[in-house]
């Protein structure tokens, strides 16, 4: 009996999640990954609030889905954060989130060699200007080719090269110290 309940379970968690709505905003199940070939599944999806207005809708796309943090940023293959923007915010308001969020789960000497990556995003970010609502900012790990920033379904900038900055970016939200841990938990699809 335990056996075909594991059996079961483990057949559930390799299904696709299902599509799913996010403070008014819609997420595929399956999403090409970019650049590169495969699809990506969601994993999770939850809504960020702060001062009990909604900030934007967030999902996590990974090739495999995952249900702990460290094996979603260690995952293989292409991944994406969708941010569904729901208040007008201004691209410097979330680059400094972004950064924020690194600093906070990273060593003084981690953070030391992100910075000239972490200005490079600052740069995307400002060009920008402002984020208003509806936007769509993707943040994708693109393999052999870098993160790259999509708004809009337009890529901006060069991609930032490493694997390591892309899983850092992923701690802000399933870190030690993430943005909030109902983020982080929706991320890794609990409750769905």
């Amino acid at each position: 009996m335990m056996r075909r309940l594991l059996v079961i379970l483990l057949c559930a968690l390799a299904q696709p999640l299902s599509a799913a709505e996010m403070g008014g905003v819609q997420f595929d199940s399956v999403v090409k990954g970019g650049d590169a070939a495969g699809e990506m599944q969601l994993n999770g999806v939850a809504l960020h609030r702060l001062y009990g207005f909604q900030v934007y809708a967030i999902g996590l796309y990974l090739s495999e889905r995952s249900r702990t943090a460290e094996a979603a940023i260690d995952s293989d293959g292409p991944k994406r954060i969708r941010l569904d923007v729901l208040r007008e915010i201004t691209a410097a308001q979330l680059s400094t989130a972004l950064s924020e969020g690194i600093v906070e789960n990273h060593t003084a000497a981690e953070v030391e060699k992100f910075k000239p990556r972490m200005v490079a995003l600052d740069r995307v970010m400002q060009d920008i200007g402002k984020v208003g609502r509806g936007t769509r900012i993707a943040l994708d790990w693109v393999p052999k080719v870098g993160t790259r920033i999509v708004v809009d379904g337009k890529a901006r900038g060069e991609p930032i090269a490493g694997e390591d900055f892309y899983r850092a970016l992923m701690r802000i939200w399933l870190g030690a110290r993430p943005v909030s841990d109902n983020l982080k938990q929706g991320m890794l699809g609990k409750g769905l």
